[in-house]
């Protein structure tokens, strides 16, 4: 699968008007990405899944075929600084 950074990108930022969460630093790579986050309302399910579900629904039109599988796995770790 070839990612498509720009449209990501595009998705990231939507997801942030929309559920209002801080970015402080992301990885994009062709097969996944890094994340963190801080969502004080507590989103971070409906974050990473709004994220994700707009990005496959483009890439199959944009591909003209159907990704299967999709595996989101996300860890929560709080960090104190």
């Amino acid at each position: 699968m070839s990612i498509d950074f720009n449209k990501f990108l595009k998705e990231i930022n939507r997801t942030k008007k929309a559920y209002r969460y801080k970015l402080y630093a992301y990885v994009l790579m062709p097969n996944h990405a890094h994340f963190i986050i801080n969502d004080v309302n507590d989103n971070l399910s409906t974050i990473m899944q709004s994220l994700s579900v707009s990005y496959i629904t483009y890439f199959n039109k944009k591909k003209t075929t159907i990704l299967r599988l999709l595996y989101i796995l996300y860890t929560i770790r709080q960090a104190y600084l």
